[in-house]
C-alpha cells in the first residue's frame, strides 16, 4: 500500500480500503486498531494505528518510526531505517 512518510506526524494511519487490500479488517466503527505492520524489512508487531474512514492516503508517522533512527536521501529516493537498539539496519526504498 502506498503511504506518505511523515516523521512529524504523531500517528500512523490507514484507510479501511488500504487495510482490506492487505487482509486487515478492523472492527466495524473502530477508530483505532492493531496489526503487524511492515515497511520494507522492518515489522512492528501488534502495532496500534488509526483507522481513517475519510479515505486519506496511508501515513507512516512517528508512532511507527520512534523506535528507529531514520535517514532520508531525497535524491536517491531512499530511506534507511535502523532500530535504535541495533547497529545493523533494515532498509526501505521510497518511490
Amino acid at each position: 500500500t502506498p503511504a506518505i512518510f511523515d516523521p512529524n506526524a504523531e500517528n500512523t494511519s490507514f484507510s479501511r480500503q488500504q487495510l482490506a487490500t492487505v487482509g486487515v479488517t478492523p472492527e466495524k466503527g473502530a477508530i483505532e486498531s492493531r496489526a503487524n505492520i511492515s515497511l520494507g524489512a522492518v515489522t512492528r508487531k501488534n502495532f496500534p494505528f488509526t483507522v481513517d474512514d475519510a479515505g486519506a492516503p496511508a501515513k507512516i508517522g512517528n508512532s511507527f518510526l520512534s523506535a528507529f533512527n531514520v535517514t532520508v536521501d531525497d535524491k536517491a529516493h531512499f530511506i534507511d531505517i535502523k532500530r535504535k537498539s541495533q547497529s545493523s539496519g533494515a532498509e526501505a526504498s521510497v518511490n
